[in-house]
């Protein structure tokens, strides 16, 4: 959750910026970086959990998740919910 915090609070800097801003290329990349080594983390610990997981238990979870989407998208446009998602992780459920 933490790294899901910080990519969230370095996407509400970059909304608040311009291109031109100074900082924008070093937010970016601090950014990219982030999500490659979270993305890294998920490939080599979670999937390979996912593929172990029981297959009914993990049409569940997708179904679940599918659902949460969803739910999420009808709470308006999730980009827009970024700035008030900050201060503290989101909420799991």
């Amino acid at each position: 959750m933490e790294e899901h915090l910080q990519a969230k609070r370095l996407i509400a800097d970059l909304l608040d910026m311009s291109t031109t801003d100074p900082q924008w290329d070093s937010k970016v990349s601090v950014l990219c970086e982030e999500i490659r080594h979270h993305v890294g983390e998920e490939e080599h610990e979670l999937f390979p959990k996912l593929a172990r997981m029981d297959p009914d238990t993990r049409r569940a979870l997708g179904h679940w998740m599918v659902e949460r989407l969803e739910e999420l998208k009808q709470q308006g446009h999730l980009r827009d919910q970024i700035p008030q998602e900050t201060e503290v992780a989101a909420p799991l459920g």
